[in-house]
């Protein structure tokens, strides 16, 4: 994996009295989307106690805690540890993804505006419907 961290990244936050945000960017890119992925699955490998959940979002990763059972410090303390020691890096190529087939009907009522479209886009609509169906598309 490319090196997706600026200076500014990953910046470890305190959200709250109950959550700690690790940001990897301040927005989405594939690299962004590979390193959260990454290291939500580090986190869960071994979770401390009291720590309730992690959560990837688009650009960070999410992480809950019961102040009750952990200190907040421990917590932002852990996250930094995990950071530091890199191992999250390797697990980028472990992260599961699904692949869904998304059926779509194109033209006439389900797609009133495809001929302008592919006017727009200087093609034809059988053209413009295969360039749109060949697209492969994530979703964090």
């Amino acid at each position: 994996m490319r090196e997706c961290i600026t200076e500014n990244y990953p910046a470890v936050k305190a959200i709250g009295e109950q959550a700690i945000l690790v940001e990897f960017g301040s927005a989405y890119s594939r690299e962004v989307s590979r390193a959260v992925l990454a290291f939500d699955a580090q986190l869960n490998l071994e979770k401390p106690v009291g720590i309730i959940e992690t959560a990837p979002t688009i650009r960070s990763v999410f992480v809950r805690f019961d102040p009750a059972t952990i200190e907040p410090d421990h917590v932002e303390g852990w996250c930094r540890d995990e950071l530091d020691n890199g191992h999250w890096r390797s697990r980028t190529e472990a992260v599961t993804r699904k692949e869904f087939l998304i059926p779509a009907i194109y033209g006439g009522s389900f797609g009133p505006d495809l001929q302008d479209v592919a006017d727009h886009a200087s093609l034809n609509e059988s053209a413009m419907v295969e360039l749109h169906a060949a697209a492969r598309l994530s979703v964090v």
